[in-house]
């Protein structure tokens, strides 16, 4: 019995060392639980932190792009503000300068026309003042003779000097055009005699300006002696062409065409009695531009 008593206890003892055990299985699993969970808890603290910051990075980059992105935008709208404005400011200057060259062309015009003005106001003016007498007319088969004048005048302000003029009788029976060639040497005649430009050949001597001086309101009568044979026709359209050139106080060389004629269909001239002459329809000019 003793022996078995000895057992029993032997055995309690045995589960009492087991249970110790057990004991502290439990008590170390349970640390290792506590750690394990306590680590996890670190774990998913330093994760959360992590994630934070990592949410903080990605806001702070996200605010750095979109402030990129808004400064980009500015920048641009600023610099497309300044193409523009640069853009208009050239367009302004464009526009300003040619403001200012068209004033500045219609001031020129204006100082030009005035300037002008002025010269044309005091400069001497020359033309026909008395027109164009017929004193004789006597027409033969073989030769004829007409005898005339006509009176020219200074209508301006300066004297006229050089006074040189140059004309005759027309032949009708040439065309316009040779008619026109006829009115523009005289007028290129005077304006040589005037100027001491006449043309020379050979060896001779280039002649000096020719010319006498017409001052205001003096006149100069100028006779007319025509001989020589003049066909049929002439006889019965007589047209004298003459023009007078001069060179005014400002040194500029003007020049005066005139025309006059008797025109068929006239009232008929009585037998002996001497035709009158009327001014033509053309070559009654000045060298003066022509206004538009």
């Amino acid at each position: 019995m003793n022996e078995n008593l000895t057992n029993i206890i032997r055995k309690i003892r045995e589960l009492l060392g087991t249970r110790r055990r057990l004991d502290e299985l439990s008590r170390r699993l349970e640390q290792n639980t506590n750690a394990i969970r306590a680590a996890d808890e670190s774990n998913q603290q330093e994760h959360k932190i992590q994630n934070e910051r990592l949410d903080n990075i990605l806001a702070e980059y996200k605010q750095s792009e979109g402030n990129k992105t808004t400064n980009d935008e500015r920048h641009y709208r600023v610099q497309n503000s300044i193409r523009w404005a640069t853009w208009c400011a050239f367009i302004a200057a464009g526009i300003y300068a040619g403001l200012t060259y068209r004033m500045l062309c219609a001031v020129q015009e204006q100082t030009r026309i005035q300037r002008e003005a002025a010269i044309n106001t005091e400069r001497a003016w020359v033309g026909l003042d008395v027109p164009i007498t017929l004193d004789a007319v006597d027409i033969a088969p073989e030769a004829s003779k007409i005898d005339g004048h006509y009176t020219i005048k200074n209508f301006g302000q300066g004297p006229a000097l050089k006074v040189v003029q140059v004309g005759d009788f027309v032949d009708l029976d040439m065309a316009m055009d040779v008619q026109k060639r006829e009115a523009d040497f005289y007028c290129n005649s005077a304006v040589n005699f005037t100027n001491g430009t006449v043309p020379v050949g050979g060896e001779m001597k280039q002649p000096p300006p020719f010319g006498y001086t017409l001052f205001p309101g003096q006149q100069h009568t100028e006779l007319i002696q025509f001989g020589g044979k003049i066909p049929e026709k002439t006889a019965t359209f007589l047209r004298f062409i003459g023009c007078v050139a001069y060179i005014d106080q400002f040194k500029t060389t003007h020049w005066t065409r005139f025309c006059m004629e008797h025109k068929p269909g006239s009232p008929p001239t009585p037998v002996g009695s001497i035709p009158k002459l009327d001014f033509c329809a053309m070559y009654n000019d000045t060298d003066e531009p022509k206004q538009n």
